[in-house]
């Protein structure tokens, strides 16, 4: 079974057995983290796009789960990158509730939560997962080097709009 898109299931402490869908190319990120696992990011970008072909993205969940497959307990949306740059996010997410009866988790930085059509998307979700360093202004002013297109007073905005307003389940399970 070869998956352009998708990786795992892997056993995640927070999730269960998580099937990962990457829905951005390597380093697709609007920040360059500190502590991310895929090491800086060498051209920030903004850009809300279909970063990957939502088909192709379709095709391998179908292709997933039309075969015996490992034990699976959530799709987690995440990637090499920012999943929130991936513009056909909520329409994604619409396509695995309709025929997956597996819950759903983003895994992102939340920096583009200020933006209303994002917060959209992302609450069709069914657990959002924000990173520690949006505890804290100061915190994530020292670990995060946010792009021209992010800058930190929009990442500190959409915390204080997610804080009270998501109404899926937020953190762990």
């Amino acid at each position: 079974m070869t998956m352009r898109h998708l990786f795992g299931p892997i056993l995640s402490r927070r999730l269960g057995h998580s099937l990962g869908i990457n829905l951005v190319p390597r380093k697709t990120c609007n920040y360059s983290c500190v502590y991310c696992q895929l090491g800086a990011t060498g051209k920030t970008t903004g850009e809300i796009r279909e970063h990957v072909p939502l088909e192709e993205v379709k095709e391998d969940l179908e292709l997933f789960f039309s075969k015996p497959h490992p034990e699976t307990d959530i799709l987690t949306l995440i990637g090499d990158g920012e999943p929130l740059l991936f513009s056909p996010l909520g329409e994604l997410v619409d396509f695995i509730k309709a025929r997956y009866s597996l819950p759903t988790a983003l895994i992102t930085n939340g920096s583009l939560l200020a933006l209303e059509e994002r917060r959209r998307a992302s609450k069709r979700v069914d657990l959002l997962l924000l990173p520690w360093t949006q505890s804290s202004r100061r915190l994530g002013e020292r670990s995060t080097v946010p792009g021209k297109a992010s800058p930190w007073r929009l990442t500190w905005r959409a915390s204080s709009f997610t804080a009270g307003r998501w109404r899926g389940g937020c953190g762990r399970k």
